[in-house]
């Protein structure tokens, strides 16, 4: 196998971002954000040898960048009066396919494209009233929704190779944060 680096030439990157922060009431925060981008190559620069079957057309988008992302978390807070209170956090988010290798080809283009997923996290915590303490349950990727983090070429007889980040399958946990 062969590598060969080469510089893309000119790239565009244009998008709005916009982030939420709420907190209605003492007990409820509400957060979240969204972010549309348009991110492409304007113009590839031919290497310098002259060989231009490496070439990515203008226009391709770049990889590793949605359309579109965006997230919502709340919290709420029971405030019990008494020496401990309890937790609950809810987080959902979602983002658009992305091409995860920049190939002059369409097809190995088309071939590494992640396509759009979402997942919802929950949690449940008990903590004392001063804070010195938390203990929490979590479910992250409640719905157990399946995803690639990238796909690459590369893998053994010309396969694709899929990563696999940790959030792709349904998992439990419990954690503790003491503060002194």
């Amino acid at each position: 196998m062969v590598t060969r680096f080469t510089n893309a030439g000119e790239i565009s990157t244009r998008g709005v971002e916009l982030d939420l922060i709420f907190r209605p009431t003492d007990a409820l925060n509400i957060s979240g954000g969204f972010a549309y981008t348009d991110a492409h190559i304007d113009q590839f620069k031919v290497p310098t040898n002259g060989v231009v079957t490496g070439v990515v057309p203008s226009g391709t988008t770049l990889p590793f960048a949605p359309k579109w992302k965006a997230s919502l978390d709340a919290n709420y807070r029971v405030r019990t009066g008494g020496a401990l209170d309890f937790e609950f956090g809810a987080r959902g988010s979602i983002q658009s396919s992305q091409v995860t290798q920049l190939d002059a080809s369409a097809a190995v283009r088309e071939a590494t494209r992640v396509r759009g997923y979402g997942l919802i996290d929950l949690s449940a915590s008990v903590l004392d009233s001063d804070e010195r303490f938390k203990l929490t349950a979590l479910v992250r990727n409640v719905l157990d929704q399946s995803f690639a983090g990238q796909i690459a070429t590369g893998g053994p007889g010309g396969s694709y190779r899929y990563l696999i980040p940790r959030e792709a399958d349904r998992y439990y946990g419990v954690t503790g944060r003491v503060n002194f």
